[in-house]
């Protein structure tokens, strides 16, 4: 080789010395941009926005405004673990199964027609036997794994309690809202903003199982027919009231739950 030629392989290798670290750090750059990229395309399919139209609505649509959901579960399920959903529900609703929130934050939003006119939320009444006794429960909602639910302006609507009813102690699944161990609780969180809840003389349930498993909040809620006084929370009974501030987990505006 001639020194001509070992002159010129040093000066090149030399200029992709001079190179090398442009070259790193373009490829970092570009690692880091996949990454970032993908980890951006994680967290937009863990935020979901769903429409729900009990009359009108099909499961195997695509759940939008156009297109809606039946039924509240579709669109919970179609929510990533650990991720968020909105539901827009465009209908009132009957709740004739179980809706379960496990590990999702679900906030369910009513449309309605006009400011005081709010999409309806009424439970299913059933019975089931504990051993050789007959209970009676609803199908509600059931959080676990630190499930969250908003309900925002929703008419609430907590079923009578009447006959055949009457006759059948209250099970321990009989709440609007509820967790359960069997459903691993960690910590589950509810929120009441700006609904209305219809309470009949008789209810047939609590609001809320607890206080022991729930941080709960009510906030903005107009309580009509009777008052919610001793019927919030499936533990807490009197019919005078109770303080919130002495009940572990309670957020709210009102006086006495």
């Amino acid at each position: 080789m001639s020194l001509e030629q070992s002159i010129a392989d040093l000066q090149t290798q030399a200029g992709l010395l001079l190179d090398l670290p442009q070259t790193i750090a373009n490829t970092a750059q570009n690692q880091i941009t996949a990454v970032g990229g993908a980890y951006q395309n994680h967290i937009d399919t863990l935020s979901t926005t769903f429409f729900v139209d009990a009359d009108t609505g099909d499961d195997n649509g695509a759940g939008t405004d156009a297109s809606p959901f039946k039924t509240l579960q579709r669109a919970i399920d179609l929510t990533p673990a650990g991720g968020s959903c909105v539901i827009w529900l465009k209908s009132d609703y009957y709740v004739d199964e179980v809706v379960r929130i496990i590990n999702r934050f679900v906030a369910i939003k009513g449309i309605f027609e006009a400011s005081t006119d709010y999409p309806k939320l009424t439970f299913e009444r059933f019975s089931h036997d504990f051993g050789a006794t007959t209970h009676r429960a609803i199908k509600n909602f059931r959080m676990g794994r630190g499930g969250s639910l908003v309900l925002f302006r929703l008419e609430i609507v907590i079923p009578p309690l009447e006959d055949p009813w009457v006759s059948f102690p209250s099970s321990g699944f009989n709440q609007v809202v509820m967790s359960t161990n069997g459903d691993d609780v960690v910590h589950v969180q509810t929120t009441l903003f700006l609904c209305k809840v219809n309470r009949p003389a008789s209810p047939f349930c609590a609001f809320f199982y607890g206080p022991e498993l729930n941080s709960f909040y009510i906030i903005a809620v107009t309580e009509n027919d009777q008052p919610m006084l001793g019927h919030w929370l499936s533990t807490v009974t009197s019919p005078a009231g109770t303080d919130p501030g002495t009940l572990p987990g309670a957020h709210t505006n009102l006086g006495l739950v």
